[in-house]
């Protein structure tokens, strides 16, 4: 099986967990042990959120990713010369 590059790209539990399993080994064999738990414990949350987002609690997206959001109010000509001091 060839295992995803990242958590966002598992398509399926089987995968993720092949995602988590690399991510370990990889944290076992290259992280000096005093930084293990700091990396693992981000290693375990991005599992979980993949496993929502498999699961369908999630919307299918990458979390990481920016949202173009059209809808969201967008400041004025005159506001922005405000905030630059213009």
């Amino acid at each position: 099986m060839v295992v995803p590059y990242s958590a966002s790209d598992c398509k399926t539990p089987e995968e993720l967990d092949a995602w988590k399993q690399r991510q370990l080994d990889m944290v076992d064999n290259f992280i000096p042990d005093a930084w293990q738990k700091n990396v693992k414990d981000n290693v375990e949350e991005d599992f979980k959120k993949n496993q929502q987002r498999l699961a369908g609690a999630v919307p299918d997206a990458d979390a990481d990713t920016p949202v173009d959001d059209k809808s969201a109010p967008q400041a004025s000509n005159d506001q922005r010369r405000v905030e630059r001091g213009l």
